[in-house]
């Protein structure tokens, strides 16, 4: 079976990894010619030790780079995981319906939006899913598998699969707002926004009582800085206008992502950090 990733962001890469490390061949679709960024990337992960010098050598030997969209014309499933947007992902999914083979699976790592959209772009809704990986891809087991009321179930039997044989846990998810990951996390991030905003605790605090008092693995304001304040946003406005406005994003993060502070990707977040 061969995969197509389209985008090379940080979760791109990851998923790249996750299936390139496990045998598949990976055509992965970048938006620059020039971006050369992956094997800093893959070197990173060697370094923290989530890879081995041969598991190095396997993803490298999987995959092939391009910044040509119909390179994935011969895939058998095709992911997408680029900016958080549903016009830009639906706008994306036609395109990929008229290069795809007929029987090609289009998913979606998106963190919340409508599969249900995203299906009705193509004249294939029978073959579209989300596939919700979570960060960082390597490190997580956790799938999140949605299904629209289009999605096959021969889809979503194959999805599943394939999912466990990457060695990931896939979980059947409602196509619902936000699904449950994001969701939950919306709600443990935005009490973190009010309070820094009102200033209750310093970044700093806040984090460590969340990791050190109630046991999470990453506080929520570095949190947010790693998957980026500004699709932090998106899935807040998105769960505000489709669940409740109790989910109504603080000014604080406006401000943010409108001054460009939208986490590790720009170097300065809730914390600063090297450009590397």
């Amino acid at each position: 079976m061969k995969i197509a990733v389209i985008g090379c962001g940080l979760m791109g890469k990851g998923i790249i990894q996750s299936f390139a490390v496990n045998g598949y061949k990976v055509i992965a679709v970048k938006h620059r010619e020039n971006d050369n960024s992956f094997e800093p990337y893959l070197r990173n992960e060697l370094d923290k030790k989530r890879i081995n010098e041969e598991d190095y050598d396997t993803v490298l030997g999987n995959v092939v780079f391009t910044a040509d969209i119909k390179e994935t014309a011969d895939c058998d499933i095709v992911i997408e995981t680029i900016v958080e947007d549903l016009e830009k992902k639906r706008e994306l999914l036609e395109k990929l319906d008229k290069i795809c083979k007929p029987e090609a699976i289009l998913a979606s790592n998106t963190s919340g939006l409508s599969i249900k959209s995203l299906a009705e772009a193509t004249e294939r809704k029978e073959k579209v899913i989300g596939m919700h990986f979570m960060s960082p891809v390597p490190v997580m087991r956790l799938v999140e598998i949605i299904r629209s009321e289009y999605t096959s179930q021969e889809t979503f039997d194959i999805v599943s699969d394939i999912t466990k044989k990457i060695d990931k846990d896939g979980v059947a998810v409602k196509d619902s707002p936000c699904f449950i990951t994001s969701r939950l996390i919306a709600v443990y991030m935005h009490e973190a926004f009010r309070m820094y905003e009102e200033g209750v605790g310093s970044a700093e605090d806040i984090d460590y009582i969340a990791k050190e008092g109630l046991g999470f693995p990453i506080g929520p304001l570095r949190l947010a800085d790693a998957l980026g304040v500004d699709v932090v946003l998106k899935v807040m406005e998105n769960l505000s206008e489709n669940i409740d406005k109790r989910y109504t994003p603080c000014e604080l993060l406006k401000t943010m992502v409108e001054s460009g502070k939208t986490g590790k990707k720009s170097g300065e977040g809730f914390y600063t950090y090297k450009k590397k």
